[in-house]
């Protein structure tokens, strides 16, 4: 699991062809609790970067690199959050 900013939690987890990645992400500041959130995308170099756009209110975005992580949101009214991750910190 990640430890991030705001006293958020990240678990994340890929699928084995590294195409997916399955998150349970843990938001106090915006009322979340172990919420799943399935991405696509894939790795390039030593980044691997993930999108769900599935929702037209909302777009989520998982960017990982060696033990960091960011998980990044943008709302359709333009609203913005975002957290940075640490493995085990």
């Amino acid at each position: 699991p990640y430890t991030c900013t705001d006293n958020s939690q990240v678990t994340a987890k890929q699928s084995i062809n590294k195409q997916q990645a399955m998150l349970s992400a843990t938001l106090p500041k915006i009322g979340w609790s172990q919420q799943p959130i399935i991405l696509n995308g894939g790795v390039q170099g030593a980044t691997a970067s993930y999108v769900n756009q599935s929702n037209p209110e909302v777009i989520y975005a998982w960017h990982m690199t060696d033990d960091e992580g960011i998980l990044a949101m943008k709302w359709a009214t333009g609203r913005e959050y975002q957290v940075n991750c640490k493995v085990g910190r």
